[in-house]
């Protein structure tokens, strides 16, 4: 059995379409005492014009901005739902605490980025420990920004 099939592991993934707001536009949560630790897997990410987009680990989560909720899909039908809690902001919001940034991505007009063409060991994939919150992070606002974020809870 391969390490995506075992039984301790659940799949899930996370679609966006969004006009940015120079801030953090996406953000993902592992909440405290979830006992679990989600790995990102693979993101994707398609622009409308040129803009940067950064990817960040923070402490503790966004506050104030606008934000609506929306539900991580689970990969696989017969899965229980995910620990984690997705918000898409139209208002941007106060970045976290302590972020840690996993480098610039510099996207082009019709441009996309895919980590999935990248081949991360494990240890060079992002992880978020219980309490601990991604946030997809723009410079420019009113950019069309489509995409998604796979992951895997342990």
């Amino acid at each position: 059995m391969s390490r995506n099939e075992s039984a301790r592991q659940q799949a899930y993934r996370v679609h966006f379409a969004i006009g940015t707001v120079a801030g953090v536009d996406v953000e993902l949560s592992n909440p405290a005492g979830s006992g679990k630790r989600i790995a990102i897997r693979r993101s994707l990410v398609r622009v409308d014009t040129n803009v940067q987009c950064t990817l960040k680990r923070n402490t503790a989560p966004c506050t104030g901005g606008t934000s609506t909720s929306f539900t991580p899909v689970p990969m696989a039908s017969d899965q229980v739902s995910s620990v984690a809690t997705a918000k898409i902001y139209s208002a941007a919001p106060t970045e976290g605490a302590s972020p840690v940034s996993f480098g610039r991505i510099d996207l082009f007009n019709g441009a996309f980025y895919d980590s999935g063409h990248q081949s991360l060991s494990e240890q060079e994939q992002v992880t978020l420990l219980p309490g601990e919150y991604l946030s997809l992070v723009t410079n420019t606002a009113g950019v069309t920004l489509t995409g998604f974020i796979d992951w895997t809870e342990v």
